[in-house]
């Protein structure tokens, strides 16, 4: 028969764990998004051609291999330093989708031979995107680690509440 105690103490472990978990998850998802974001807003405005607009089709995964993703192919060129540069990267972040229009409708804001502006990083010139905005999904990922935090703190709150009798666990 489990004490009070050994009740607490346990969900207070749980609690931490699931607090270190929503922190190594925040540490992996969040924080490389969050830089990446941040370095590609300082790159520099250059002028680019579109040279091929298209969207190609793949399999989700081995699991699902029925399940299709779509994503726009954006080829483009621009100059750097008496340099030309090819790229085919629309935004930072991944742009495939499950929705062929809404891969489509990204291909076709690209049409081939149109003039437009592209971003690049100075200091690694062959790093070049269409477009720097962030993807909603992205934001959605990012609070996953503050509500899976908020659990664990809730079970710490739980477990204290046990400790000081202000929550009685019946016994069996």
């Amino acid at each position: 028969m489990q004490t009070t105690e050994n009740i607490a103490k346990t969900i207070r472990w749980f609690g931490n764990l699931v607090i270190l978990f929503s922190l190594l998850l925040f540490l992996w998802l969040v924080v490389p998004g969050i830089v990446k974001y941040a370095s590609v807003k300082t790159w520099n405005e250059t002028a680019c051609t579109i040279a091929a607009s298209e969207v190609i089709q793949h399999s989700r995964s081995v699991r699902k291999p029925r399940r299709m993703m779509y994503a726009p192919r954006v080829t483009y060129h621009y100059h750097v330093n008496n340099e030309t540069y090819d790229s085919s990267i629309i935004r930072p972040f991944s742009t495939t989708t499950s929705d062929y229009s809404k891969a489509r409708k990204m291909a076709d804001a690209y049409p081939k031979d149109k003039k437009t502006v592209c971003y690049v990083n100075p200091k690694k010139p062959g790093d070049a995107v269409l477009d720097r905005s962030y993807s909603p999904v992205g934001i959605l990922l990012g609070l996953i680690p503050i509500l899976l935090s908020g659990v664990g703190l809730s079970l710490r709150v739980f477990a204290r509440r046990i400790e000081t009798g202000a929550i009685k666990i019946p016994s069996s």
